[in-house]
C-alpha cells in the first residue's frame, strides 16, 4: 500500500499524473538479471488479491493468481504478435479510478497492462545546404533540388525519434539541413491505426505513395495525429527540412482502441 511502501521506485508518473495507489497497477520493472526474453511486474494498489483474465498467446506469466505487492515474471519467447497485453481482475479495498469513480470493497475492478511494439525498418538520408542561396520551401532551390547530390550522412534504424539540439549525423550541419526517411512495416491486425508526426521544422509524410500530410513551413515542435486503415504490409515516406534552432523529427504507429 502507499503507507507501506518506500524509496525512488514508487515515485511513479504513468500517464495520467503521479500515481497515488488507489488503484490496481501492473507496473513494468527494470532488472538487469533478467535475460531478454524475460519481463517483470509488480501489482501495486490497495490491499487485495487479483487474477489473469486473459493475456496474449505466447505469454507465459510466473503466476495467474495473488496479492497485491506481487512480483510477476513473463516469459515473452513465444510472443509473436504486435500487441502485448495482460488482462487482470482485483477484488480487495474500495477503490478511486483516475477520473475520481470510486469501485466500492469487494468489487471487480479490472486492471493491467497493454504495449503495441511495431518496429519500423528505416533508411535514413541526410543533405546539408546552403541557407544563402538555397531554401527547401521554394520551387526553384527546393528540397528535390537540393536531394539531386549524394547524401552527405546515412543512417539506418527500427525507430525515427530524433530529437536534435545539434547535428544529426556525422558530417551534417546543427542547422539547414534536410532530412529523407523511408520506412516499411508490416500490420499483423487489420484495422484503424493512428500516425503520430513530430516535426520542426517542415514535414511531408506518404503512405504507400499517398500524401497523408503536409505542413512544409518553418515552426517549432508540433505534433500532428493521422487516422488511418493499415493492414499487411506498408511504406512512409518522411519528408522534412531544418531551418534553425531546436529540430526534431519522430513517427510513432499505435492501434486505435
Amino acid at each position: 500500500t502507499a503507507n507501506q511502501l518506500r524509496g525512488r521506485r514508487y515515485i511513479i508518473v504513468d500517464e495520467w499524473g503521479p500515481y497515488d495507489f488507489q488503484r490496481p497497477v501492473l507496473w513494468p520493472r527494470l532488472n538487469p538479471k533478467l535475460s531478454a526474453n524475460e519481463r517483470e511486474f509488480e501489482i501495486l494498489g490497495p490491499s487485495g488479491q487479483w487474477r489473469l483474465l486473459r493475456a496474449a498467446p505466447g505469454l507465459k506469466l510466473s503466476q495467474t493468481k495473488g496479492n497485491t505487492g506481487d512480483l510477476i515474471r513473463v516469459n515473452t519467447a513465444g510472443f509473436r504478435d504486435q500487441e502485448l497485453f495482460i488482462d487482470l481482475e482485483y477484488r480487495g479495498a474500495a477503490t478511486t479510478d483516475v477520473r475520481g469513480q470510486v469501485t466500492p470493497a469487494g468489487r471487480p475492478v479490472a486492471f493491467g497492462f497493454r504495449r503495441f511494439d511495431l518496429p519500423i525498418d528505416w533508411r535514413v538520408s541526410f543533405w546539408n545546404f546552403d541557407a544563402a542561396k538555397d531554401d527547401p520551401r521554394q520551387a526553384d532551390s527546393g528540397y528535390a533540388a537540393i536531394r539531386q547530390k549524394r547524401p552527405d550522412a546515412t543512417w539506418q534504424g527500427r525507430e525515427l525519434a530524433f530529437n536534435w539540439y545539434g547535428s544529426p549525423a556525422h558530417g551534417i550541419n546543427a542547422d539547414y539541413f534536410t532530412t529523407l526517411a523511408e520506412g516499411t512495416f508490416r500490420i499483423s491486425r487489420p484495422g484503424t491505426y493512428e500516425l503520430e508526426i513530430t516535426s520542426d521544422d517542415g514535414v511531408r509524410v506518404h503512405l504507400d505513395g499517398k500524401k497523408i500530410l503536409e505542413d512544409w513551413t518553418y515552426h517549432g515542435p508540433k505534433t500532428d495525429i493521422v487516422r488511418v486503415r493499415l493492414g499487411g504490409q506498408h511504406r512512409l515516406k518522411v519528408e522534412h527540412f531544418e531551418l534553425n534552432g531546436f529540430s526534431t523529427l519522430q513517427v510513432r504507429i499505435r492501434p486505435v482502441r
